[in-house]
């Protein structure tokens, strides 16, 4: 279903990559997930860089979590 929402709305640079082995968490995963995203992001957007001071954390929610 995403895949066809992506295409009616034509997103060219829409991918689904499945990772074998994969819960919904990516456990086990982690760095395997952070590689591919980081591929995708510098195809997508090279030259930009996120820091960790990019991230805000809120004290009052547990996690950090909405």
């Amino acid at each position: 279903a995403r895949a066809r929402a992506a295409r009616k709305a034509h997103l060219t640079n829409y991918r689904q990559i499945e990772l074998t082995g994969g819960d919904h968490f990516f456990t086990g995963l982690e760095k395997t997930l952070i590689k591919r995203i980081r591929v995708w992001l510098n195809k997508q957007a090279p030259g930009m860089e996120i820091t960790s001071e990019t991230f805000v954390t809120n004290p009052k929610k547990p996690n950090n979590r909405p």
